[in-house]
């Protein structure tokens, strides 16, 4: 069976329940796209299981762990030349910063 992704904005998910606490997903984020600057109530992991994404902090690859904590802001860019798919878990809601943050905290539910 296929799974099944869901539209979020610019990424594709596929939930994968925890608690009502913390989130586990599959992402997949396009190639050559930038997700907007946000940070989290709680903390991040991510594991890039294909292609890419770099960050303020540098290149996460195939088999890379990201950690983010309530104090980081950051935005992820996935390279020109593939997809990227991770596995994330978070603890917390994202919270958009950027200059689109109002907006963008009221239409987007991850």
């Amino acid at each position: 069976m296929e799974p099944v992704w869901r539209q979020a904005g610019l990424l594709q998910l596929q939930d994968l329940p925890v608690s009502s606490s913390v989130r586990m997903r599959l992402v997949r984020m396009p190639a050559g796209r930038t997700f907007p600057t946000h940070r989290h109530e709680g903390a991040e992991w991510i594991l890039v299981l294909s292609g890419a994404f770099t960050d303020h902090r540098g290149a996460f690859r195939r088999g890379d762990l990201s950690f983010a904590d309530s104090n980081l802001e950051h935005s992820q860019k996935v390279p020109h030349d593939a997809p990227c798919i991770c596995l994330v878990v978070q603890a917390g809601d994202v919270m958009f910063t950027g200059r689109w943050a109002l907006l963008m905290n009221a239409a987007y539910a991850f």
